[in-house]
């Protein structure tokens, strides 16, 4: 494993693999978008914040932004102010769009979450 602060991922080049743990700062919407080539695909956004007081948007994809998109999205919205949901994702890249950097989830991404009190 190699885990990145997210500090250190806006200077590592696009298409970079690492790994990356979080509090879930929250998550957004379910949603379907229709791409270049007419197919139809779907994604959801969430935001980690890590120890560096940075956050990150990551991108989940496909399956990935239902389950455990799903549960995310109910996690971030229900849990009490106590208690955070830290989580681990395994084998994300680094994208960059108009000078933004961010995370996309793969094939072949992991998740490991738990809850902690803060």
């Amino acid at each position: 494993m190699q885990f990145k602060r997210i500090e250190e991922i806006e200077s590592l080049p696009a298409n970079t693999m690492l790994d990356v743990v979080g509090i879930l700062e929250s998550a957004g919407d379910f949603v379907t978008l229709t791409l270049k080539n007419a197919t139809e695909q779907t994604k959801r956004s969430i935001v980690l914040k890590d120890n560096s007081n940075r956050s990150i948007e990551l991108t989940l994809w496909g399956e990935f932004a239902s389950n455990p998109g799903d549960q995310l999205a109910q996690v971030s919205t229900s849990l009490h102010l106590r208690f955070k949901l830290i989580s681990l994702f395994l084998s994300v890249h680094v994208v960059s769009c108009y000078g933004i950097c961010g995370l996309h989830c793969i094939t072949e991404t992991s998740l490991l979450s738990f809850e902690s009190a803060l």
